[in-house]
């Protein structure tokens, strides 16, 4: 991402047509991964709520948050705290995404 930055590229198409090529995905895509990845760390790492989490995250809204969690991570962001902090172990991606 930060070559593309570095590319001096202004226009917003041209930028999304290089993410797309460098990654394969639409900006809306990487932001999503970057945003869940984000979540997943906070989840596992600190003691805030859930709530307190997701609006961190700039989500107005926590059950927008928990839908794309639950689309991307294969659980919801309580399940993947509770599996994670009690089991060692957490959803599993491989069947989603």
């Amino acid at each position: 991402m930060s070559d593309l930055c570095n590319t001096g590229v202004t226009g917003g198409l041209l930028l999304s047509d290089m993410l797309r090529k460098e990654t394969g995905k639409t900006v809306l895509n990487f932001i999503h991964d970057k945003v869940v990845d984000l979540g997943k760390t906070y989840l596992v790492s600190s003691e805030n709520t859930i709530t307190e989490i997701v609006y961190s995250l700039g989500f107005q809204y926590s059950q927008h948050f928990t839908r794309l969690f639950k689309k991307e991570v294969g659980c919801t962001p309580n399940e993947y705290r509770r599996q994670f902090k009690y089991a060692g172990m957490v959803c599993n991606p491989s069947q989603h995404k």
